[in-house]
């Protein structure tokens, strides 16, 4: 189920970033990534981890557009007039910040993870756990921005 739920999540973020941005280079760069990671995630399971084994492949990739993704809206947030805007009236900064945590800390866990199952398979599963953690904090930083939502339009 994840080959097919993997490639879906990850065109949802796309078009939220896809959304947020301003520049022409961002959104097509964007619109670019999201063929790529979509050709990527159908080859990676029909040649290299089919469906009875873990998407891995792709959820890396996945992961590691979303940091570019999440570095980029950094970097124009950081370059528009309204920069000094407080941080509470800005419900898509800590939306963004949450994926932004979330695809880093992942990214290099399911690295790591890889790794380490080829050498102690029985220890890999434990690390999960770091996962756990990090959805934990994106589901967090989401309810805050609604929340900073909510604030501002009342």
């Amino acid at each position: 189920m994840f080959h097919f739920l993997n490639p879906i999540e990850y065109i949802l973020y796309a078009l939220f970033f896809f959304e947020l941005t301003q520049k022409s280079f961002t959104k097509k760069f964007i619109l670019t990534t999201i063929g790529i990671l979509t050709l990527f995630s159908i080859s990676n399971t029909l040649w290299l981890q089919p469906l009875a084994e873990d998407n891995s492949n792709a959820y890396l990739a996945g992961a590691a557009f979303m940091i570019v993704y999440s570095l980029l809206y950094f970097l124009e947030l950081y370059q528009r007039e309204d920069f000094f805007v407080p941080i509470v009236k800005m419900p898509d900064f800590w939306i963004v910040t949450g994926i932004f945590f979330l695809y880093a800390g992942s990214f290099f866990v399911m690295g790591f993870i890889k790794i380490i199952s080829a050498i102690e398979p029985e220890t890999a599963p434990k690390l999960y756990i770091i996962n756990l953690f990090l959805n934990i904090l994106l589901y967090a930083l989401v309810f805050y921005g609604f929340r900073c939502a909510t604030r501002v339009k009342t």
